[in-house]
């Protein structure tokens, strides 16, 4: 029911650029790791991650964030978890970009003091810088 990021990832992936996946540590945390997505195995809820041995990165430059609603100011609405909230503010100075479908564009979301808005939403109609 999400964006898919395949073509994105083997865009990038062509161009030699790294492109780390989000992991369900032990912890219950959300971590990035380098890897082949030939190499993604069914994790968490049955959703493909990087196996263990993958390697995590140094530098983050993008993330890109999944989510149920947008709106304009970058506040996303998830799955309730958190896990993307807590990712973001990890990598602070990595670009936020969500992707999403128009209709899940709203004019506004609900947000909490810990939730981190993203850079820009792109949907399959517009981009969007947060403003």
């Amino acid at each position: 029911s999400e964006v898919d990021p395949s073509a994105i990832v083997a865009s990038l992936r062509s161009r030699g650029v790294d492109v780390a996946f989000p992991r369900i540590d032990e912890q219950g945390s959300l971590t990035l790791h380098v890897c082949a997505p030939e190499r993604l195995e069914p994790g968490t809820w049955d959703i493909p991650e990087p196996p263990h041995d993958a390697r995590r990165p140094v530098r983050v430059d993008v993330i890109l964030v999944p989510g149920l609603a947008f709106d304009p100011r970058g506040h996303r609405v998830g799955y309730g978890k958190g896990y993307y909230d807590r990712l973001l503010a990890q990598w602070p100075d990595a670009y936020s970009v969500a992707l999403g479908f128009d209709f899940q564009l709203v004019p506004e979301t609900p947000n909490l003091p810990n939730d981190v808005p993203v850079s820009c939403i792109v949907t399959d109609k517009r981009t969007m810088v947060a403003s």
